[in-house]
């Protein structure tokens, strides 16, 4: 498929609004507790790999585009604000699985987990036949 930058940068951008926009259809869901809580069941979580097919064309096709037409570079990245706004606002609904949500974080938006490490102690030196303590 040859690209159209009157139609594949909308186009991008119009397949991940109309999955974050079906969101504000969530149901209430009363549990058996009582609780009241909002679930949302979208038909499919939007992904790069999902545009593709809806245009016919691979990932990597999408990729050389982002490289080599501006228009649908920005397109791209709002396609992934979007994307990354969805999972979030899904999870929060009961909508995706957690460990789903972390993961698809992780490898569609680049989230890392962060971990905070102290370390004490001490470091002896030998120079010369000589002990110093750093």
């Amino acid at each position: 498929m040859k690209y159209d930058p009157n139609v594949h940068p909308v186009g991008l951008v119009a397949y991940f609004r109309a999955a974050y926009d079906r969101l504000a259809d969530a149901k209430e869901v009363v549990t058996d507790k009582g609780d009241v809580k909002y679930v949302a069941r979208p038909l499919r979580v939007p992904s790069m790999a999902g545009y593709g097919v809806t245009v016919g064309v691979a990932r990597r096709t999408l990729q050389a585009w982002r490289d080599r037409y501006p228009e649908f570079e920005v397109a791209y990245e709002e396609g992934k604000s979007i994307q990354e706004a969805f999972i979030l606002e899904l999870a929060a609904m009961n909508g995706l699985n957690p460990l789903i949500s972390a993961l698809a974080l992780k490898n569609y938006q680049g989230w890392k987990e962060k971990a905070d490490v102290e370390v004490g102690g001490s470091i002896t030196l030998r120079f010369d036949g000589q002990d110093s303590e750093a």
